[in-house]
């Protein structure tokens, strides 16, 4: 994705952002009303909190670990993670400010997936470890991919009811938390059964701030379609390493030994959409709901591992890979 449709991403957001206060000013009666809170009704919890669980699957650019190369007219193969979707969490507390219809979010992610592969050698085939700096004529490679991502947002929300079913908002806040990985592949060489280890670690810490949008479209009294979407950018300090080593036969050899640190402003989208169920119980001084919902978030610039050995091996590289997540979030929220 071309840095040109995310800026084109921040003008739409801006302009959708600026007509929701436009309307909701100009059009429409202002209604004190809190995202995810029923705009028919009176109560106004002075505190929500919600937990959710993500399902996601994690992909970045650069994540091949092996080559084949057969012999025959079959053609070759590259092998990547199979990107399963594996479970996370995220937390929310907020308060509503009783000031001009906003409401103050605190949120937080964690995600923490590990991914492994096994390629062994195949007839008529050359097996070779694709993080290695030089080619290597491989029996197996068993690769490990850790991805640690600890994310949190302070932001301001602000929604307002546009119209009887329709209700656009906007909110704008700060962005930051880490987002570590590790990347090790183990291969066996053919001829002579050493193992040969290649290890890249990438630990970076990020802050900026982020401005989004949100939308809900009341179905029914109890259901709505909701959807929202979000744009940050913000500044990112990568501590990077990469080391090759050779540790059998006796004695231990450190082949490589590489270190780098570089920052980045870069740029992150994040689309969520889904259907909520929503309920008010205590004399209708309390609220709850569940949300069920689809997520994609998209970072960009984050394979710095890669970026690294390809400076290694050419003294050249493009540009580090993207890093996508995807799947469903299931949400429960209540009010108090």
């Amino acid at each position: 994705m071309k840095f040109k449709n995310f800026l084109f991403f921040i003008i739409l957001t801006t302009a959708s952002c600026a007509y929701a206060f436009n309307s909701s000013s100009n059009n429409f009666e202002k209604e004190n009303f809190n995202f995810g809170y029923n705009p028919s009704s009176n109560i106004n919890p002075d505190f929500f909190t919600s937990a959710s669980y993500i399902f996601f699957a994690a992909k970045e650019k650069g994540q091949s670990f092996a080559f084949i190369n057969y012999s025959t007219d079959r053609a070759d193969e590259i092998k990547e993670f199979k990107f399963d979707y594996i479970s996370g969490f995220k937390v929310e507390l907020g308060k509503n400010l009783n000031y001009d219809s906003f409401s103050l979010v605190a949120k937080y992610m964690f995600y923490h997936p590990t991914y492994k592969e096994n390629e062994t050698v195949k007839y008529n085939s050359i097996l070779s470890d694709l993080w290695h700096t030089t080619t290597l004529n491989s029996k197996s490679i068993h690769a490990k991919w850790i991805l640690d991502m600890d994310l949190g947002d302070i932001i301001l929300r602000r929604l307002y009811q546009n119209s009887e079913k329709l209700s656009l908002g906007y909110f704008f806040g700060l962005f930051g938390g880490r987002i570590n990985q590790k990347e090790e592949t183990k291969t066996e060489q053919l001829t002579s059964n050493n193992l040969i280890f290649a290890k890249a670690k990438s630990n970076s810490l990020l802050i900026g701030p982020e401005i989004g949008i949100d939308v809900k479209w009341q179905l029914t009294k109890k259901f709505s379609f909701i959807s929202n979407s979000s744009s940050a950018l913000f500044f990112q300090s990568f501590k990077v390493f990469y080391e090759e080593e050779n540790p059998s036969p006796p004695p231990f050899q450190l082949q490589k030994h590489e270190e780098n640190r570089v920052n980045y402003f870069n740029p992150k989208i994040d689309l969520l959409f889904g259907f909520k169920w929503e309920n008010h119980f205590s004399n209708n001084n309390r609220y709850s709901s569940i949300f069920l919902g689809y997520e994609l978030d998209y970072y960009f610039n984050q394979n710095m591992m890669r970026h690294l050995k390809d400076l290694l091996e050419s003294l050249d590289s493009k540009s580090p890979g993207d890093l996508v997540l995807n799947g469903a979030v299931l949400t429960l929220q209540i009010g108090f």
